[in-house]
């Protein structure tokens, strides 16, 4: 976690992927079915952003003054449902969504840069400014 002039909080992680897991395994199949399908790979980054969200204390509503961002292996359906906030954007190839509470709106600004030239990554990188 980063602290921004002690006003906002930056949390920044990745999400193993995989097919590993199963929500009906682990106890979250109940509010979570409609996105079990919307992980990289399978069910066991959803499982895994479910507990962060958690760990955020993003159930229902994401915190404010609060932005996340990764390589979350979720697409931005899923993040909004788990993270509990309309306030996502996503990469180009759409598994590393940066998510915030409302009060800090997100937009996009580049979604397209080549992840070779970069430094390779398996997913797009993604640029946006906070308002």
């Amino acid at each position: 976690m980063i602290s921004l002039r002690g006003r906002s909080a930056f949390f920044y992680w990745h999400a193993r992927l995989g097919s590993e897991t199963k929500l009906s395994e682990v106890g979250f199949s109940g509010n979570h079915s409609d996105v079990a399908k919307d992980g990289c790979g399978g069910e066991l980054a959803v499982a895994a952003n479910i507990l962060f969200a958690k760990h955020l204390g993003a159930e229902g509503a994401f915190p404010g003054n609060t932005i996340l961002l990764g390589d979350l292996n979720i697409n931005s359906k899923a993040a909004k449902a788990i993270y509990g906030t309309t306030n996502v954007v996503s990469s180009d190839d759409g598994w590393c969504p940066a998510s915030a509470n409302i009060n800090l709106p997100l937009t996009a600004e580049v979604t397209t840069l080549d992840q070779v030239v970069l430094g390779y990554s398996d997913h797009s990188p993604i640029v946006f400014t906070i308002a």
